[in-house]
């Protein structure tokens, strides 16, 4: 999955690497071992300011142009990213802090190259490679129980998680052919950068060729999101560091 591998930021400021990629975290290892807390499945709500008195309504921690983000949609969406590291052991005792604050800025990232995918006639990808990708998602968790109870404990129904993985493959293959797939390498950039990195000395040319296209792509991409952050109304509300939580999507 190419989606993690983005970058967030604004103009004023520097960007953030955020932290699932396709190595396993350090503190994802540590805990992988421990008992899940309870499982209660009730949507993350809040009330917000002015509301009539008992109106209880979703947090929205995030707007992009005229869409929105809400706290369950993060929480969600954390659960989906790290169930793709961990399987079962994606409700550990404690989230790290900080985590849900960079899988909202994730979020943003993909609201954004989503609409863009739309302006290029990007199509969806077919129901057979949603499949495929639901298939490799529940072969992270050990039997059908399991997976149940993921779904159960993160608010989700297959639909919904087909859904997800659909926008994710969409995105992933817009990259290809917007960004991937217009890498042109000039002559002695390979060997330069060879020569840049010790640890390809040696290397088959393929492997230092395919090194040098995904760092141009990593870097071309920060700069498409870059544009697209800058011509869009993007604001972040409410710091989420704080909203380290236990157990599934409860409060």
């Amino acid at each position: 999955m190419l989606a993690l591998l983005f970058f967030f930021a604004t103009a004023a400021a520097a960007p953030t690497t955020l932290p699932v990629d396709a190595r396993p975290l350090p503190w994802l290892q540590e805990n992988a071992a421990q008992e899940p807390a309870s499982t209660q499945t009730t949507p993350q709500k809040s009330a917000v300011p002015n509301a009539p008195r008992g109106e209880i309504v979703e947090r929205v921690v995030a707007t992009v142009d005229r869409q929105t983000v809400t706290l369950i949609d993060v929480k969600r969406a954390a659960a989906i990213e790290i169930a793709k590291q961990a399987g079962a052991a994606v409700f550990m005792r404690t989230w790290p802090p900080g985590l849900l604050d960079e899988i909202r800025k994730h979020l943003v990232q993909r609201m954004l190259l989503l609409e863009e995918a739309r302006r290029y006639s990007q199509p969806d990808p077919s129901t057979a490679d949603v499949d495929t990708a639901l298939k490799a998602f529940r072969a992270r968790f050990p039997d059908d129980r399991a997976f149940a109870r993921f779904l159960e404990r993160a608010t989700l129904t297959v639909d919904a998680l087909k859904d997800d993985l659909r926008r994710a493959l969409r995105v992933d293959r817009f990259l290809e052919y917007r960004i991937r797939a217009r890498i042109e390498l000039k002559e002695g950039e390979a060997a330069l950068f060879q020569q840049e990195h010790p640890e390809l000395g040696g290397a088959p040319e393929e492997l230092v060729l395919r090194r040098l296209r995904d760092e141009i792509f990593v870097k071309r991409t920060f700069e498409y999101l870059r544009e697209l952050l800058e011509r869009s109304d993007v604001r972040l509300i409410g710091e989420l560091k704080e909203v380290a939580f236990s157990g599934n999507l409860d409060p």
